[in-house]
């Protein structure tokens, strides 16, 4: 069967206090939980083995080995005296017996008993160490006995204690005892019901209700007023505990509350971090493939510029031996032209006139110079020269067919200045062969340097006004003096342009040179830059990672 146990915590105290009270009253009285015959037993063998221990131990002392072999009245009369006075307060009926040559042999007794019926009534085959009750009946009585051994002072056993009790009388005060320990049990049940109930009410109910209004903090209702805490007992320590409780609870949720907006804080703060960095990293990606691709193109036109260089370095060894050839024809003609200075004073200071606007003519192609700095430019100058030369030589070649018509006319006077025109005639033809010689050497530089016509704009009006001063000067020599002194002066001039072309064209080789040297510098600053942005893209996704993996443990630990 299974015993429901309630759920009231009244009921629960109530229940706990009666089983504690019986536990103890089973131990207190075992008797009441045996069968009224066991019980019998049971409460005649405790009194009659309580009794034996108490007799055996008073009359230890008395039975000696030497008591016992000298038995005399006075010892007999002194065991009869202790055994009346010992029945007066128990109620027994003891006989003591001892051993003589191995029979018992009663020394004294509160009854008139031989030995030998109460051994035939008990039925001794041997002396027995615990108690055994035996029901008897004897001269009309019904006994209730037992035999133990009875030990001498040494421990050894010299007979035994006959103890016995009347059976109706010990039944009639059992019940009696009986009876009175059920009222008492009764009795003491009840109060324990009732002291169960006494608890249950002041302890129980208002644990329930203390239960229900924690169980009510426990579901969020942390309104509901806690009861008893204006008690001093315990129940009022217990409300005020509660009362802390309730406290720490509405703490512990508004911390909770503000560790969740916190966090929310914080992930929105990560939101927007990553949010940034992504665009950071996009922006700085965009700009470093910017970097990347513009120091690409600047990479290829430095490969170009110096490829350019390298052109105009060749081209410029070119347009010095063309120059060097030049310079040299011109001074061939330099050095006739001085057999006719002493001749040609007033052709001088014409051709002095036409030196100062070549001069001038000179300074504009300088100034081209400073503006077109590649090979295509000193190639046009030297251009620009030899059509001077050429122009130049047309005109001597001209004064030299006028000074031998002038010879003619003049007869055998003239003959003298005949040879000299005829002399300065061939070397102007010379000239103007030399002259088209570098033309035609120059015609390849002309070509490659297309890309420098604009700047020659400039130059081809300096040339045309030299081309109209030229033409003035034409119309003004008149006379043969004035046309030689022209002559003489132009190709004077011619050297110096000659020269000045060959120095032109090694400033222009210089220039190719460290246009080439900073070409080179150029390429590989472009290359350290390529790699510096590689390294620079790197730099920055690692550092967007750092500031990541900052944020993530940041979180983690809070």
């Amino acid at each position: 069967m299974i015993i429901k146990i309630p759920d009231s915590i009244s009921a629960k105290i109530t229940l706990a206090i009666v089983l504690i009270s019986a536990f103890f009253y089973s131990i207190s009285f075992p008797q009441l939980l045996l069968s009224k015959k066991y019980m019998l037993n049971y409460m005649l063998e405790s009194l009659l083995t309580s009794h034996y221990y108490n007799i055996s131990y008073r009359l230890q002392s008395s039975l000696t080995e030497e008591n016992i072999k000298n038995i005399d009245n006075n010892f007999i009369q002194m065991i009869d005296d202790f055994l009346d006075e010992y029945k007066k307060g128990t109620d027994l009926d003891i006989a003591l017996y001892v051993f003589n040559k191995g029979m018992p042999v009663e020394i004294a007794a509160t009854v008139n008993f031989t030995a030998t019926n109460m051994v035939n009534y008990l039925d001794l085959d041997k002396v027995p160490l615990n108690c055994q009750i035996k029901e008897i009946f004897m001269e009309r009585k019904q006994l209730y006995a037992c035999a133990m051994a009875l030990k001498a002072s040494d421990g050894h056993i010299i007979g035994f204690i006959v103890e016995s009790v009347n059976s109706q009388r010990f039944k009639e005060s059992f019940y009696i005892d009986l009876s009175y320990q059920l009222i008492f049990v009764a009795i003491v049940l009840v109060i324990s019901i009732g002291v169960g109930r006494m608890v249950a009410l002041n302890i129980g109910r208002p644990t329930e209700i203390l239960t229900a209004a924690i169980k009510q903090l426990s579901q969020g209702k942390y309104d509901t007023v806690i009861p008893f805490t204006e008690q001093d007992n315990e129940m009022g320590k217990v409300a005020k505990a509660v009362v802390v409780f309730k406290e720490h609870i509405k703490k512990s949720q508004e911390l909770a509350l503000l560790t969740q907006r916190e966090q929310e804080e914080r992930d929105q703060r990560r939101h927007i971090m990553e949010q940034t960095i992504k665009v950071f990293n996009k922006e700085v990606e965009n700009e470093i493939n910017t970097v990347s691709n513009s120091s690409v193109k600047v990479h290829n036109i430095i490969e170009k510029m110096v490829n350019i260089a390298e052109e105009l370095k060749n081209m410029s060894v070119q347009a010095t031996e063309a120059s060097d050839n030049a310079s040299s024809n011109v001074q061939i003609v330099a050095k006739a032209a001085e057999v006719l200075v002493s001749s040609i004073n007033e052709i001088g200071e014409q051709a002095l006139n036409a030196s100062n606007t070549t001069k001038d003519a000179v300074s504009s192609i300088n100034k081209t110079n400073l503006v077109v700095q590649e090979l295509s430019s000193a190639a046009g100058r030297i251009g620009d020269i030899i059509s001077i030369i050429s122009t130049i030589a047309e005109q001597t070649n001209l004064l030299a067919l006028n000074a031998t018509i002038e010879a003619a006319r003049a007869g055998e006077a003239g003959k003298g200045f005949a040879v000299v025109a005829s002399e300065v005639k061939t070397l102007a033809n010379q000239t103007a062969k030399a002259t088209e010689e570098i033309k035609n050497q120059i015609a390849n530089i002309q070509n490659s340097a297309s890309d420098a016509v604009d700047a020659m704009k400039n130059t081809d009006k300096t040339i045309s006004v030299i081309n109209e001063i030229s033409i003035e000067v034409s119309n003004s020599v008149k006379e043969e003096t004035e046309t030689m002194q022209d002559i003489f002066n132009n190709i004077i001039n011619a050297v110096d342009n000659a020269r000045m072309a060959s120095q032109n064209v090694k400033y222009v080789m210089e220039a190719s040179n460290n246009a080439g040297d900073a070409a080179s510098a150029l390429f590989t600053a472009s290359e350290v830059m390529y790699r510096n942005a590689e390294s620079l893209g790197k730099i920055i996704k690692k550092f967007s990672a750092d500031i990541q993996d900052t944020h993530s443990l940041n979180d983690t630990k809070a």
